[in-house]
């Protein structure tokens, strides 16, 4: 298998970077699961387990602080690949992958490739992961934990249930030391909020992934609050009623610049939109920026006077397709 003309020694190996995957329909078709397991997820804050999720049963994980990468075999050859076209090969790590799996045919397997943090203090974050891929010593660090079979033989498994699914990882990767299954308990929703107390009240881990029978995926972690001071607004009229579509906030820097974060739309009610709108156009200035809303249209700058504390799951340094996110300071 041809994976890459873009190679660096790593670790014992080598690794090429983004976009150095050559087979297209492979990248295409990590993408793609990337895209499915994004839809999928149910953001649920531990208060709301018993309301949100019925009786189960659940298949209850550790959501771990890593990457998203994946355990790839063709051509009896395995590696690690990312759905941005990041690849390893011929590491230690890689060559346990080879061993566990000598006797499977080709298939993929998704999973979160964590690294132990240095001196082993405190739990994996995923910012060890970049660390331990830019030191020479840093793939000693690395381990892969799978949670999903995306492909097997040339069958789509995703067709399959995730019991089934869970029961092929634990198969092929259960006598790993670094490549193993992700640890998974089935239960109910009982059983959730005690794993929960469990593994991520004891900073074990950064939260708990719940996956049901109907193939929605739950992720349980506490959310963060940021006071934030709303700049501009994006506007909608229906009718003679003008609205807030959405609100843009920002902090202000030690330099007087505000930095922009982005944008909250969501949590009002049709009465809310109107209320904030003639509060927010008694406050707009001109501003030589120029920053469009959802819909395409200019928004509409205002005096920070206004703060807001806005609730988040996750705070993040990259899109989807691993891009750096960038928010112009003002």
């Amino acid at each position: 298998m041809r994976w890459s003309k873009s190679w660096t020694p790593f670790g014992g190996g080598e690794r090429a970077p983004v976009g150095g995957l050559l087979d297209e329909a492979l990248g295409k078709r990590l993408r793609s699961y990337k895209r499915q397991v994004a839809k999928r997820y149910r953001v649920v804050e531990p208060e709301q387990i018993d309301r949100v999720l019925g009786s189960g049963p659940y298949w209850i994980s550790t959501k771990l602080d890593g990457e998203l990468w994946f355990l790839v075999k063709r051509e009896g050859e395995v590696a690690l690949c990312a759905f941005n076209g990041r690849v390893v090969r011929g590491t230690p790590l890689v060559a346990e992958a080879q061993e566990l799996l000598s006797d499977a045919p080709d298939l993929i397997l998704a999973g979160e490739l964590i690294a132990t943090p240095p001196e082993h203090v405190g739990r994996a974050r995923v910012h060890h992961v970049a660390t331990a891929f830019g030191d020479s010593d840093g793939e000693a660090a690395l381990s892969f934990h799978a949670f999903d079979v995306v492909e097997e033989d040339g069958k789509d498994a995703l067709l399959v249930e995730y019991k089934t699914r869970m029961k092929r990882i634990r198969e092929l990767l259960s006598s790993g030391a670094r490549i193993v299954p992700v640890e998974t308990a089935e239960g109910d929703s009982k059983d959730v909020l005690r794993l929960y107390r469990e593994w991520v009240i004891s900073d074990r881990f950064e939260g708990v992934v719940v996956r049901s029978e109907r193939g929605v995926t739950y992720k349980i972690k506490s959310t963060l609050t940021i006071d934030a001071a709303i700049i501009a607004y994006g506007e909608r009229i229906t009718g003679d009623v003008h609205q807030v579509r959405e609100m843009n906030v920002a902090l202000k820097r030690e330099d007087g610049t505000w930095q922009l974060l982005g944008a909250v739309g969501n949590g009002f009610s049709e009465q809310d939109r109107a209320d904030w709108h003639k509060r927010l156009s008694q406050l707009e200035i001109p501003s030589r920026f120029r920053l469009a809303n959802r819909e395409g249209t200019l928004c509409k700058f205002v005096r920070p006077e206004i703060v807001v504390e806005i609730r988040c799951s996750d705070l993040l340094a990259t899109d989807s397709w691993d891009t750096q996110i960038r928010r112009m300071s003002l």
